[in-house]
């Protein structure tokens, strides 16, 4: 975003407060508070790995974590996923290790490296899902709605919860 098409300057953190005070006006204090507050924001990169994407198994040689298989935050299983590559590729080892055969070494890396890659697509599924949602141009109100669908919020007085979560939602709309 730039300031011809928001009216503002995103990396100016003075310009983006004052548009969202501007934007909030109607807001309780105690969530203009968290504007004013807030610290310059800091851009990150989204890199990822694409679906389907696949390395020919080399002797010696493999990958865990996100060597093997990035994706975006917005699934929330980065480290969960690579934990899992590294206690998967022990496994293999050990069990190669425990047979005694070079071969079964490098076919049991093999098979971890088709896990990976089966796992790595099914993570990008929902970090995808997920993307697409906080980026979307209803991603306050789609946000809330489906966290609070999932914890069973929905008809509970969660007014102060809504206000919250929503000025959460504008927050990271304007400022990614």
């Amino acid at each position: 975003m730039c300031a011809k098409s928001c009216g503002y300057e995103v990396n100016n953190p003075d310009q983006v407060k004052k548009a969202f005070l501007t934007i909030h006006e109607d807001r309780k204090e105690v969530h203009k508070e968290l504007i004013r507050n807030a610290e310059k924001p800091t851009y990150r990169n989204y890199n990822e790995l694409p679906f389907g994407h696949r390395w020919p198994s080399q002797a010696g040689f493999t990958r865990i974590g996100d060597a093997a298989h990035l994706v975006s935050p917005c699934a929330g299983e980065g480290v969960n996923i690579a934990m899992m590559d590294a206690l998967r590729l022990s496994e293999a080892i050990v069990s190669a290790a425990e047979k005694g055969m070079a071969d079964t070494l490098a076919r049991k890396v093999c098979g971890h490296e088709d896990d990976v890659f089966r796992r790595a697509d099914e993570t990008k599924e929902q970090t995808t899902l997920n993307k697409n949602a906080i980026f979307h141009e209803n991603a306050p109100q789609i946000l809330i709605g489906g966290y609070m669908k999932r914890q069973g919020l929905i008809g509970r007085d969660n007014e102060w919860l809504m206000e919250t979560t929503m000025l959460f939602g504008y927050l990271l709309k304007f400022w990614t």
